[in-house]
């Protein structure tokens, strides 16, 4: 993060908040388009702006995981407060604890927002998805993009410029209902635990495909059934189980991959049970 441009939590609080109708406290609902780090910014600044009313802060991302959430200490002290009661200092950066996480709901917003934070994307498709989103907003709401917008963003979407401010619009005219199901209320903390399981046990799933190699089906092929039976054991998994995840996760794995050979190289369906006994009976005669 570019530590000597203006924190964005401060500028939420400073041109944001302010310049929504009825005032900073009208806000209900928030939405963080892109980026994890700006939907705890969101959630810390209006804390910081003395909110206190029900709002509810989301995030939506376009890959499958959010980006880091972490703070340089310039950013902290922008703001004005304390970051020792929300934030704890690992590995040289400000990382936000629980408190502030369990607010940011990985879904998308069940309302018309109040304001978004847009991220802008590199890639077209990924841009235009997000500034699509951002016509969701209800009529009199902030867009606030944090690097950038396309040169025709006001004709497409209805949205006009706030105070001559590039990076801040607001939309001047009633959003379309939308079509768009919520998904289901899972917090950045609990997505952010998630993320661990899987990335901390790719290698266990990468070495449990490489057994079925040689095989008739590409290795490629193995490690991709593997890695999506891993995700979806991290899913499954429940913390007050009395096993560990990597033992859980190899009973899934193998389970999925064994499937895998039975519902794509066989013409015939035969019983499980013969199908793993002819694997077993492959495997010794090539030892």
């Amino acid at each position: 993060m570019d530590t000597s441009r203006p924190s964005l939590l401060g500028e939420i609080e400073r041109l944001v908040l302010p310049r929504l109708p009825g005032g900073r406290r009208r806000v209900t609902v928030a939405w963080a388009i892109g980026s994890g780090q700006d939907a705890v910014a969101m959630s810390w600044a209006l804390q910081a702006a003395h909110w206190n009313g029900p709002a509810k802060i989301y995030l939506t991302t376009d890959g499958p995981m959010p980006s880091t959430v972490s703070f340089g200490a310039r950013e902290m002290e922008h703001v004005g407060l304390s970051p020792t009661d929300d934030f704890e200092y690992l590995d040289r950066r400000w990382v936000p604890k629980a408190n502030l996480t369990d607010q940011v709901l990985m879904s998308e917003p069940e309302s018309e927002p109040d304001f978004a934070v847009v991220r802008h994307s590199a890639k077209p498709e990924v841009a235009a998805r997000r500034y699509s989103m951002v016509a969701r907003l209800r009529q009199g709401g902030l867009a606030f993009f944090v690097n950038g917008v396309p040169a025709d963003f006001d004709a497409a979407h209805d949205f006009r410029l706030v105070d001559g401010d590039p990076r801040l619009w607001e939309r001047i005219s009633s959003p379309e209902p939308s079509r768009l199901v919520p998904g289901p209320p899972q917090t950045l903390t609990s997505w952010s635990r998630h993320h661990q399981l899987v990335s901390s046990h790719i290698p266990l799933a990468k070495a449990l495909a490489r057994r079925y190699a040689h095989r008739g089906e590409p290795i490629e092929d193995l490690v991709q059934v593997a890695e999506l039976a891993l995700f979806r054991a991290a899913e499954r998994f429940s913390p007050d189980r009395n096993t560990s995840f990597s033992t859980f996760a190899t009973a899934s794995v193998l389970g999925e991959l064994k499937r895998h050979f039975r519902d794509k190289t066989w013409t015939i369906r035969v019983p499980r049970s013969l199908q793993e006994r002819y694997l077993a009976v492959k495997q010794a005669r090539d030892e």
